[in-house]
């Protein structure tokens, strides 16, 4: 490039259309702008001539949510087959492969997660082997069976190591709330001798209270190891009182639905008020305690407000959440959908 004095100052020569710039350079800079503006229009044309997807905008105002409990076999047990399970038993692999298809926003686990103790080793064996696969927030409530040893301490180490988007407790209490949306959500701890008592004016019960005293006009939903209303083999145990503070303040306060395991089957109830009694706008109960161990008959007594049962399918609740209102499913692992609904909140 030659020097010229401009204005008493030495500059490189400009490039001008007059300049002596080889022809092949010019000829290529004009076929690259002229391909590029070529490409633009031809994809804006695409884009302009094709079917644009539609958005699901319902998922972009609601919650898909399992509920599930009284999961994983032990190692030891006659049914266990190498995690494999058969036919009537141990279907904890199964269960997990459907929700993790499933592909929910959240997952709830009902209690009693690892059978027959909560032991440590039996996690790593039995539960989280196929568990660990889903990567949806998991909120656990703990079971007896998790307490086997008479503590979480097998149930919290498997947590702990494995799986890390479970929450079981907050604050160091295994009773905590959360949310989904405009959906609130309280796990409680149904075994009482542990965690301080679950009667009136326990810890945990002033602590419920006071959350759902400042959670007004939410959706919400409570969830707990044992029912409280069952017709299965628990029916006439002492354990169905274990979570009735629980329920007093759930009801009185108009929380839409509850959540319970522990009884080997599923069951759905119609809205209840706080002693039980049928209520068009009262709290929901279902038991889902097919997760994977077992199927169990129910018993005798059928309760009143009972409106679907099966022991017959190992399955999982899905829940979908929208503002004000909520659908419902009891899927099979065959994916067959038993039983299904949809509901107003309070």
């Amino acid at each position: 490039m030659k020097i010229e004095k401009v204005n008493g100052l030495y500059r490189k020569k400009r490039i001008t259309p007059n300049s002596k710039v080889p022809f092949w350079l010019w000829i290529s800079v004009v076929l690259a702008l002229s391909a590029g503006i070529f490409v633009v229009a031809y994809e804006t044309s695409i884009l302009q001539s094709s079917q644009i997807p539609e958005l699901n905008l319902a998922r972009k105002h609601s919650y898909k949510i399992v509920a599930v409990g009284d999961i994983a076999c032990p190692p030891d047990d006659v049914n266990f087959n190498d995690g494999q399970g058969v036919s009537g038993a141990c279907q904890q692999k199964q269960i997990a492969r459907s929700i993790v298809a499933e592909k929910p926003d959240g997952v709830l686990l009902l209690g009693d997660v690892q059978y027959e103790r909560g032991v440590f080793e039996d996690f790593e064996r039995s539960f989280i082997p196929d568990w660990r696969n889903i990567t949806a927030p998991i909120f656990s409530a703990a079971g007896n069976h998790d307490y086997g040893q008479g503590n979480l301490s097998g149930y919290k180490k498997a947590f702990d190591q494995y799986m890390p988007n479970v929450t079981y407790q907050k604050e160091g209490k295994t009773y905590y709330d959360f949310n989904f949306g405009q959906w609130q959500f309280y796990a409680l701890d149904s075994n009482c001798q542990y965690v301080g008592g679950c009667e009136e004016n326990s810890e945990q019960t002033n602590w419920l209270t006071s959350k759902v005293i400042s959670q007004d006009n939410q959706c919400s939903i409570a969830f707990w190891h044992h029912p409280v209303f069952t017709s299965g083999q628990h029916n006439t145990q002492p354990d169905t009182s274990y979570g009735q503070a629980f329920w007093d303040i759930l009801a009185k306060n108009n929380v839409d639905i509850v959540l319970n395991g522990h009884d080997h089957d599923y069951e759905r109830f119609a809205p209840k008020g706080v002693s039980g009694e049928s209520a068009e706008s009262g709290t929901r109960e279902f038991v889902i305690g097919t997760g994977g161990r077992n199927l169990r008959d129910f018993g005798a007594n059928i309760l009143s407000g009972s409106e679907f049962r099966d022991n017959k399918h190992f399955g999982y609740l899905v829940m979908t959440l929208y503002p004000g209102r909520y659908d419902w499913e009891f899927k099979g692992i065959d994916s067959v959908v038993y039983d299904n609904g949809t509901s107003l909140c309070q």
